[in-house]
């Protein structure tokens, strides 16, 4: 039973750290005329990445992270603005 908890945190892990990588990551910025967006150079992957680690545990953290490597070393478009 604790190898599949396992197994569907590090599947949700991998998703959370695709769909980080394909946000752009924004922060609203007071000016005169308001409130203006500007879009950070960064992305969302190594927050997602240690977010599964807080939550679900080094092991699942460490198992997610070579998932999505192996993800990208495969050629799946998977790093940050679709790089892979």
């Amino acid at each position: 039973m604790k190898v599949l908890l396992n197994l569907v945190a590090v599947v949700m892990g991998l998703l959370l750290t695709i769909v980080a990588g394909l946000l752009q990551p924004t922060m609203a910025v007071p000016t005169l005329g308001g409130l203006s967006l500007v879009e950070l150079p960064t992305s969302g992957q190594l927050a997602a990445v240690l977010l599964t680690s807080l939550i679900c545990g080094a092991r699942v953290g460490l198992m997610t992270a070579v998932a999505y490597l192996a993800f990208g070393l495969t050629q799946l478009p998977v790093f940050h603005a679709g790089g892979g």
